[in-house]
């Protein structure tokens, strides 16, 4: 696998830098139908990972589009919520010659996590506008496979993928691992037991309040591909319940990619792709109702 926007509005929108809600203002309902972000952001390549940041004014992701050695970090800003994307740039203080893909970002937009070549890197940058300084590989890396981290808003938690169980028991599972400040190194990583199953699990994103979770996975029960599930906790240190299938996020494709906007009603995602190739993964969001 290489492993249209809303303008959110009622009680739970976020404009700009307006704080998150708190966990307990919304009964979310179902999410709509996913739409293709229109504008000049997509390619006629893979487009994969789309993450919101600085408030959902700008946008990263990874690609394969012409111009890449292998897969490299774009990213793409608009003026407010109901504009389009711009054209997306290269972020090429970061590219290599080895694929760097599933980017995931603090909501100031100065702290990075990306993977990279099966590793889990981090590189920040002084300003929004400002260059990102060098990447430096996570602690939370292992001898294993690693892949697709989430960062928290305030980048104290990242989730994340990893072998590291063995690939021949369970493929790619879930971990959670926390830090106590942004320039501290994440502490050890649990397993998020749970919602692993003996196939892989893919592409974690957590609610602003970390109680909620949505991942992809290829488990049977779905309708086809990877599928899109989703499992609450009632407290930080408390399991996960049973995950179940997101029906309105699913189709008999690949669906993956996910990335829960901080307002926690707006999810970005790659939506029927073939994660095999075929340059058709576009960049998707859909919204859900808050009451």
């Amino acid at each position: 696998m290489r492993i249209g926007v809303a303008l959110v509005l009622g009680a739970c929108g976020r404009i700009a830098f307006d704080p998150a809600p708190p966990p307990d203002a919304c009964t979310f309902g179902a999410f709509s139908p996913p739409a293709r972000l229109a504008g000049p952001i997509q390619s006629t390549q893979d487009d994969w990972g789309p993450t919101p940041t600085r408030g959902g004014l700008e946008l990263f992701f990874y690609s394969f589009r012409t111009g890449s050695v292998a897969g490299d970090l774009y990213h793409a800003t608009r003026p407010s919520l109901d504009a389009d994307f711009s054209a997306a740039l290269r972020v090429d203080e970061l590219a290599s010659d080895v694929d760097d893909g599933s980017p995931t970002l603090t909501d100031d937009g100065l702290v990075l996590a990306f993977q990279r070549a099966g590793d889990l890197f981090e590189a920040t940058r002084p300003a929004p506008d400002a260059a990102f300084g060098t990447a430096t590989m996570l602690s939370i890396s292992s001898a294993s496979a690693d892949g697709d981290p989430f960062m928290s808003a305030d980048g104290l938690r990242v989730v994340f993928v990893s072998s590291r169980i063995g690939p021949d028991q369970h493929g790619l599972d879930l971990f959670e691992a926390t830090r106590s400040d942004r320039t501290a190194a994440f502490g050890q990583p649990v397993e998020l037991a749970g919602l692993n199953s003996d196939v892989d699990e893919v592409a974690p994103t957590l609610s602003p309040d970390g109680l909620e979770i949505f991942f992809a996975s290829r488990r049977l029960g779905g309708p086809g591909g990877t599928d899109i599930y989703t499992a609450r906790r009632p407290a930080l240190d408390q399991p996960f319940s049973a995950p179940v299938l997101v029906p309105e996020l699913t189709s008999a494709r690949d669906d993956t990619g996910l990335r829960l906007a901080s307002d926690g009603v707006t999810i970005y995602l790659d939506y029927d792709a073939l994660t095999a190739g075929g340059a058709n993964a576009d960049l998707w969001t859909a919204v859900r109702s808050c009451q």
